[in-house]
């Protein structure tokens, strides 16, 4: 059987839509949620996939306050998109590369977060603000808080002593124990606050201090501090399912759809077998088609192994057959005309009856809806919607 060529099929094969609206509500909401406290977008890792340059641009026009991103670069495009606001590098940096962000990015604040940072840092002739930062349970970046005392004492006797802006932490979001849900963040919160209590017995003014980032901040007004630094929750989903579960009255609306077009159809006949390794075997005559995006575009290899997994066609459910491979993925289309060559394939995103979301993607991949979104390759283009 034949199947014809849409006339748009010279379009772009494989694109990521940004719904604007969606993100700006998404911020109106969060705004609302948090009244008073400062509202920090973690913008690092290309907007957790859903492209830097892309969000940033809508951001900008939203007057919040802070942007969070990870490393100089990151800084660097922020600096030449003329951001309003002010920017945190959160990390983790090299020693060396103190110097490159106090020369040349000169409006970014950073997080000292090791004794070696902190050395590099007061070795400066002119360095930038910054936030010190103690670990109260992450055991990842941060001063321990048996050195937190002697870290204060060394930048104290510094003339730099006033560009520090405050203190920082951040929390581990430990799976809760059932009958004690909160027992992790309290015992963090206690650490953070004896850490606060030092800083300020050696007589540092505390502009800001913070801790929060997405679940914790949502979840315990205590652990916000005077910023909370969201994620997740500005592009529409929620880091992990108890902050989902226990936070049922609030909104988000998904930010990003993932889309391609079907470039083969093909009929098979009963007992073929499809995909490297032949994992897939027609138990009757069917119809496929075949997606030019595989694992290195970002869709995961697993999902071809999962019977739960499938994109949507014209409002069709299309299960996903076969491996994934590289630059390639194989669907199931239903016993019905109309589908071809050229038509649009939703891989994450809403169709008029469906909706697959990142959290759906990431339930099947037995991860989170970061990884998902992050995954998707930076060269693939963003288009604001």
């Amino acid at each position: 059987m034949g199947y014809t060529h849409h006339k748009d099929n010279t379009q772009r094969k494989l694109w990521v839509e940004i719904d604007q609206k969606a993100l700006v509500a998404n911020i109106h909401l969060l705004k609302k949620t948090f009244k008073t406290t400062a509202i920090m977008a973690i913008v690092k890792s290309n907007a957790y996939g859903h492209g830097l340059v892309e969000v940033c641009q809508i951001l900008f026009d939203l007057q919040l306050p802070w942007y969070g991103i990870c490393d100089y670069d990151e800084a660097q495009v922020l600096c030449d998109l003329g951001c309003p606001g002010k920017i945190l590098v959160l990390g983790p940096l090299h020693p060396a590369e103190l110097s490159d962000i106090a020369h040349h990015i000169p409006k970014a604040t950073v997080c000292l977060s090791s004794e070696d940072l902190i050395d590099a840092w007061l070795a400066l002739k002119q360095p930038q603000q910054a936030f010190i930062k103690c670990d109260t349970g992450m055991s990842r970046l941060g001063i321990s808080p048996h050195r937190f005392q002697t870290v204060l004492q060394k930048i104290k006797a510094s003339p730099h002593r006033s560009l520090i802006r405050g203190i920082m932490t951040h929390y581990a979001n430990t799976p809760s124990p059932p009958d004690h849900p909160d027992l992790p963040i309290k015992k963090q919160l206690a650490i953070y606050k004896t850490c606060i209590s030092q800083y300020l017995s050696q007589g540092f003014t505390m502009d800001l201090c913070h801790g929060g980032a997405s679940h914790p901040a949502l979840l315990y007004k205590k652990a916000r501090g005077d910023i909370v630094r969201l994620g997740g929750p500005i592009y529409g989903f929620f880091s992990t399912a108890e902050s989902q579960r226990r936070l049922p009255d609030l909104h988000l609306q998904p930010v990003l759809s993932w889309k391609t077009r079907i470039v083969q159809i093909k009929d098979l006949h009963k007992g073929a077998q499809v995909g490297y390794g032949s994992t897939y075997t027609a138990k009757e005559d069917i119809t496929m088609a075949v997606l030019p995006l595989g694992y290195w575009h970002g869709y995961f290899r697993k999902m071809g192994s999962n019977q739960e997994s499938y994109v949507l066609i014209d409002d069709h459910k299309c299960p996903i057959i076969g491996s994934v491979s590289m630059t390639m993925m194989t669907v199931k289309l239903p016993r019905k005309s109309g589908f071809f060559i050229g038509q649009e394939v939703i891989l994450l995103g809403k169709s008029p009856h469906h909706c697959l979301s990142a959290t759906v993607l990431a339930g099947w991949q037995e991860t989170i809806p970061y990884e998902i979104t992050t995954s998707i390759h930076p060269s693939i283009k963003r288009i604001v919607v």
